[in-house]
């Protein structure tokens, strides 16, 4: 029997943690319906960050470079997943951030 998960990431950032000019960018990964958020490396301003599709500004050069930066941590995420499916694993939201993060916390089972 195949079985398909839903799957997803998006990234928004948290004007609320704004500090020096910039807001911490997040990636959230939704698998099932189920979400994990975790906060990425990057920081951005909000001014250069494009709330409704949730990436840089590309008419600036901080927004390019984080763009960037996102095709590049999307690509990671969506690699751990194919992994996590390979290896015939039951994949989640958390599972998924673990495997991402390298913490080793295996969560399916």
């Amino acid at each position: 029997m195949k079985t398909t998960n839903s799957f997803g990431i998006h990234f928004n950032i948290r004007t609320d943690k704004e500090r020096d000019g910039g807001a911490p960018v997040f990636a959230i990964i939704t698998v099932n319906g189920q979400r994990a958020s975790m906060v990425l490396k990057d920081r951005i301003s909000v001014k250069s960050w494009d709330m409704k599709n949730g990436i840089g500004k590309s008419n600036t050069s901080e927004g390019k470079k984080v763009n960037v930066y996102l095709d590049e941590t999307r690509q990671s995420i969506t690699d751990c997943y194919k992994d996590l499916h390979a290896q015939r694993k039951v994949i989640t939201s958390e599972s998924l951030k673990a495997a991402y993060l390298r913490t080793g916390n295996d969560q399916s089972a």
